[in-house]
């Protein structure tokens, strides 16, 4: 059987799509709705993409996505960790992320606690935020660029900066 052939990349045509792609997700996005900022239990100030806003980007670049694999750890504090593998396919080309998310991100909610809704809620919060990070891996990898991460980083400096 023979080998294919490397293709070489045109570096401008590359740099071109990457910019056209960067360009197309910033006409989408509405900061007010589409991202969430919160402090970390260690008081850092973090900022992460909505699963609308990664259901947004993945249908504009015609992605398919499935959930390919997920676990839950029961932590020996009794908090439980999420831990879930996306795969992103784009032109028979296969894209993977992996996203973690731990009971212990959501503050004065214990696995332990007596309030079930809240632990229920929190349970519900942490699968879905491990899928979102998982997706936006995922699609980053697949588009070849940190386009999220680069987004985040324009669009709230200020405000990071400023809530530290």
């Amino acid at each position: 059987m023979r080998e294919k052939e490397a293709k070489i990349v045109n570096v401008e045509n590359f740099e071109q799509e990457r910019k056209t792609i960067k360009e197309a997700v910033r006409r989408i996005v509405n900061p007010d709705k589409d991202f969430v900022i919160f402090r970390g239990r260690d008081n850092s100030v973090n900022v992460e993409i909505t699963r609308n806003f990664a259901l947004k980007i993945n249908a504009m670049m015609n992605l398919n996505y499935q959930v390919v694999d997920y676990r839950i750890e029961n932590e020996e504090d009794g908090s439980k960790t999420y831990i879930v593998k996306v795969r992103v396919e784009k032109d028979g080309k296969y894209a993977e992320g992996l996203g973690i998310c731990n009971t212990r991100e959501f503050q004065d909610v214990s696995v332990q606690s007596s309030n079930a809704k809240r632990v229920y809620r929190a349970l519900h919060d942490a699968l879905a935020i491990a899928e979102t990070r998982a997706l936006k891996r995922a699609i980053e990898v697949a588009l070849g660029l940190p386009l999220i991460n680069d987004i985040i980083e324009e669009l709230f400096k200020d405000k990071i900066n400023n809530r530290r």
